[in-house]
């Protein structure tokens, strides 16, 4: 479970990090929507919603409500 979480902060910061670069974040709009599917078992899955953000004119706004 551990490496599991560790590759999702990693792939989380790897993608805001990308978002950034590849923008212009004072003049662009973009949501940033993370998580962990799990795959059960007889075909079902299950997704754990870790980070929703929507940054706009350069400033982040957290849009799940656990934060």
């Amino acid at each position: 479970m551990e490496l599991t979480y560790t590759a999702y902060n990693c792939i989380l910061n790897e993608v805001k990090t990308t978002a950034i670069a590849a923008v212009s974040p004072e003049n662009c709009e973009y949501v940033i929507i993370a998580g962990i599917q799990v795959h059960g078992p007889n075909g079902t899955n299950f997704y754990w919603p870790g980070h929703i953000s929507k940054w706009q004119n350069g400033v982040s706004y957290v849009l799940d409500d656990r934060h």
